[in-house]
C-alpha cells in the first residue's frame, strides 16, 4: 500500500514539478513507506517551493530525525530561513533544534515565526509546546489560548492547556478544556483519562469515575486507562474492598511483562540485604512523613539502601534521604524496562515500592519483576497493589485484620503495631488552648483534598452540624483557592441544609500555616471512604482527635491504625449513623475533649507510631522474614 502511494505521489509530481504541494505529498508518502531520507530531500525541495507551507516544514522536520539527519536539514532550513515568507523553514529550526536540545535557540526560531504568522495556528501551537517544555507556563498558557482562539476545537491544544493548568493547581480552569477535548475526539482513550484525573482533583469522583470507564471502553487492554479507574475508585462512595480488589487484579494482570531474569543473590538470610526504595516522592511528602523516620532507625551494617528516584523535586528532606542512601539513582527519563534493569543490574534484594499508582510512581516496574522479593509500602498504598510479582505488602493488625486479609492477593508482612513510623513537623508551634472553651461552641475541621470529600461524607458532616447548632466546619485544600470550586461547596451545604457562613473555607497554606490553622479546630472529621493519613496525624499532633469511620480498604483503615495506636479506639465509628452520633457526642463533652486535647500530642510521641527505634526492628524483622522466605524458595520459583 505505501508503494502506491509513493507511485502515485511521483505521478503527481511528475506533472507539476514546480508545484511545492506535490513534493510535500511525495515526501510524505515517503516517509510512510519508511524512506526517510527520499522524505528529507523531497520535504526539503517542498519547503522551498512553498515557503509558508508550514505542514511541510513539520513534516522535513519530522524526516530528518528519523533519518538521523538532524544537522544536515538544520543547515539547509537556515539557508532558507532568510526570507520574510520563509514560515515552513522557521517551523522546521524551531523543531529541529528543540530535538538537539537547543530549547532557548528553539524557542527564538519559534516566537519569530509566530510573530511573522501571528493568525498561523501551527506557529502559535509550536510556540506554546516549547514553552511548556521550557517550564514557562504563563508564557505557553498564552501562546495555547492564543492559538485556540485560531482554533477552538484542536483536542490537542486544548488537551495541553488542560495539563498545563492542571500542573499549574488550576482543576477548575482545566477542567472545560479538558472535557471539550473529550467531546471533540471520543474515540481516544488519552482525553478521556485526562478528564477522569481532573475531575477527581475537584472531589467529583461520580464524574471521573464516568470517564475512566468511558477510556477503557475506547482501550480496554490500556493498563493505564484501568490504573486510574482503580485509583479513582478508591475515593468512591459504595466500593467495598472486594470490588477494588477485582479491579486492581485486573489492572495488574494488563502490565506488561520481561523475560525471566536470573538473581545471582547469595542465598543467605543472615547477611547485609540491598533494599531498593522506588518512588517519586523523596522530598517532603506524606510518604515521606511516614517512613523516613523509621528507616533512619535501621541498622546499615544489615540493610543499604538504594533509592531509585522518579521525582525530580528535591529539599531538606532529600538531604535526609541520601544520607541514609548506600546509593541514589535518577530514573524519571527512563521507561519501566530501563528502571526494571537498572535494579536488576544493582543487584537490589528487596525492591520497595513507595510510589504505587501516584506520586510519579513506577509501581509497573515490579511487573518486570526487578528483584527477587518486592514488596509494597506507604505511597497511594490504598488496597492491594493488584500485581502477582509483588510478593509482599507491609501492614499491621488495624488495617487488616485475619477478617480482610482475603483481599490481598500478596503475603502480608504485618508489624505488630503500626505500619508506619510517623515524623511529626519541625516548627515550635504550640497546641494552644480550646478553641470551643474560646468561642462558646465547637469546631470541626478537616483539612483534606477535595477528592477525599465524597457525597456521603458531606451527608455526615451537614447532618453533625445540623444536629449541633452554633458548631462550625473549618476546611482547607488547595483547590478551594478557586471560587468555583469554594462555590461548588458551599453550595452543597446549603442545599443539604447548613448555612455557608458556617463553613469556613482555606486554599493552598504553607505548612506552617496549615498547622496554625490546626489551632482552631476541636474535633478533627476525617472523610470517608479514604480516610486521611498524615492529616490526621498532624491534627492529633495539634490537639485536635478525629472521627473516623471504619472501611475494609486499606485506605479505609488509616484512621483505624493511628487512632488504636494513641489509644483512642472509642473515636471509631462503624456506620456513618453512628459516625454522626459519635462526633455530636464527643463535641458535647467539653471537659473530656479538653483534658485529651491537653494531653494528645504527649500521647502521639509516646505512641509506637513516633518511637523510631521499636518500628525499625519491627521492619527490620518484616524484611529478614520476606527474604528468609526468598532463600526457602526454589530458583524456578522466583
Amino acid at each position: 500500500m505505501n508503494d502506491d502511494a509513493v507511485a502515485a505521489a511521483l505521478r503527481r509530481l511528475a506533472l507539476a514539478p514546480e508545484d511545492g504541494r506535490a513534493w510535500r505529498d511525495a515526501g510524505e508518502a515517503f516517509a510512510a513507506a519508511g524512506e526517510n531520507i527520499d522524505a528529507c530531500a523531497a520535504l526539503g525541495e517542498a519547503i522551498r517551493l512553498a515557503p509558508q507551507d508550514l505542514a511541510a516544514g513539520r513534516s522535513f522536520a519530522a524526516a530528518a530525525v528519523a533519518a538521523g539527519r538532524v544537522d544536515e536539514a538544520l543547515a539547509r532550513s537556515r539557508r532558507l530561513a532568510d526570507g520574510a515568507d520563509q514560515l515552513a523553514a522557521l517551523l522546521a529550526m524551531a523543531r529541529l533544534l528543540a530535538d538537539m536540545g537547543r530549547l532557548d535557540e528553539a524557542i527564538g526560531a519559534a516566537e519569530k515565526l509566530a510573530e511573522r504568522a501571528p493568525d498561523a495556528f501551527p506557529a502559535l501551537a509550536e510556540l506554546a509546546l516549547l514553552y511548556r517544555r521550557r517550564a514557562t507556563d504563563d508564557a505557553a498558557a498564552e501562546a495555547l489560548r492564543a492559538a485556540l482562539a485560531l482554533a477552538p476545537d484542536d483536542e490537542e491544544t486544548l488537551a495541553a492547556l488542560g495539563d498545563l493548568l492542571m500542573r499549574q493547581g488550576r482543576p477548575e480552569a482545566a477542567q472545560p478544556h479538558l472535557a471539550r477535548a473529550v467531546q471533540v475526539a471520543p474515540e481516544k482513550a488519552e482525553r478521556f483519562k485526562d478528564l477522569a484525573l481532573c475531575d477527581l482533583l475537584l472531589g467529583r469522583q461520580i464524574e471521573a469515575r464516568a470517564a475512566a470507564e468511558a477510556a477503557i471502553a475506547v482501550a480496554p487492554h490500556d493498563p493505564h486507562a484501568h490504573r486510574i479507574l482503580c485509583v479513582i475508585l478508591a475515593y468512591c462512595d459504595g466500593i467495598g474492598g472486594e470490588e477494588l480488589s477485582v479491579a486492581l487484579r485486573r489492572c495488574g494482570a494488563l502490565w506488561p511483562r520481561a523475560a525471566p531474569r536470573r538473581f545471582t543473590g547469595v542465598r543467605d538470610p543472615d547477611r547485609r540485604l540491598r533494599v531498593g526504595l522506588l518512588g517519586g516522592a523523596f522530598r517532603r511528602h506524606p510518604t515521606t512523613l511516614l517512613t523516613l523516620r523509621g528507616l533512619e532507625g535501621l541498622d546499615r551494617d544489615s540493610f543499604a539502601l538504594h533509592c531509585f528516584s522518579s521525582g525530580g523535586v528535591y529539599d531538606a528532606y532529600t538531604r535526609r534521604w541520601r544520607d541514609i542512601a548506600a546509593d541514589w539513582a535518577e530514573i524519571s527519563d527512563e521507561d519501566d524496562h530501563s528502571v526494571a534493569s537498572r535494579i536488576h543490574a544493582a543487584g537490589i534484594d528487596i525492591l520497595i515500592d513507595i510510589g504505587g499508582y501516584l506520586n510519579n510512581g513506577r509501581l509497573p516496574v515490579l511487573a518486570l519483576r526487578a528483584a527477587p522479593v518486592q514488596i509494597k509500602w506507604v505511597g497511594a498504598q490504598f488496597h492491594t497493589a493488584g500485581i502477582a510479582e509483588v510478593d509482599a505488602f507491609i501492614s499491621d493488625p488495624h488495617e487488616t485484620p485475619s477478617d480482610l486479609v482475603g483481599l490481598y492477593r500478596e503475603n502480608l508482612l504485618i508489624l505488630p503495631d503500626t505500619y508506619v513510623c510517623y515524623d511529626p513537623p519541625g516548627f515550635d508551634i504550640p497546641v494552644g488552648p480550646s478553641p470551643a472553651a474560646e468561642t462558646g461552641s465547637v469546631t470541626f475541621g478537616s483539612l483534606n483534598s477535595l477528592m477525599k470529600i465524597t457525597p456521603a461524607t458531606l451527608d455526615a458532616w451537614a447532618e453533625t452540624l445540623r444536629r449541633l447548632p452554633g458548631s462550625r466546619l473549618l476546611l482547607a485544600a488547595p483547590q478551594l483557592d478557586e471560587e468555583p470550586s469554594a462555590r461548588r461547596l458551599a453550595d452543597e451545604f446549603v442545599r443539604r441544609g447548613v448555612e455557608a457562613e458556617r463553613v469556613e473555607m482555606l486554599g493552598a497554606q504553607p505548612h506552617e500555616e496549615i498547622l496554625r490553622a490546626r489551632q482552631r479546630v476541636d474535633i478533627a472529621l476525617q472523610p470517608f471512604p479514604y480516610c486521611g493519613g498524615v492529616t490526621l496525624l498532624e491534627d492529633l499532633w495539634m490537639g485536635a482527635p478525629g472521627v473516623v469511620l471504619r472501611g475494609d480498604t486499606f485506605a479505609g483503615r488509616h484512621g483505624v491504625s493511628h487512632l488504636s495506636n494513641v489509644g483512642l479506639a472509642d473515636w471509631i465509628a462503624n456506620t456513618p449513623e453512628s459516625y454522626v452520633d459519635l462526633a455530636v457526642a464527643k463535641a458535647r463533652d467539653r471537659t473530656a475533649l479538653q483534658t485529651l486535647r491537653e494531653t494528645l500530642r504527649r500521647r502521639l510521641t509516646e505512641s509506637p507510631i513516633c518511637d523510631r527505634n521499636r518500628f525499625a526492628r519491627h521492619f527490620a524483622a518484616a524484611l529478614r522474614r520476606a527474604w528468609a522466605d526468598r532463600c526457602r524458595r526454589p530458583e524456578a520459583s522466583v
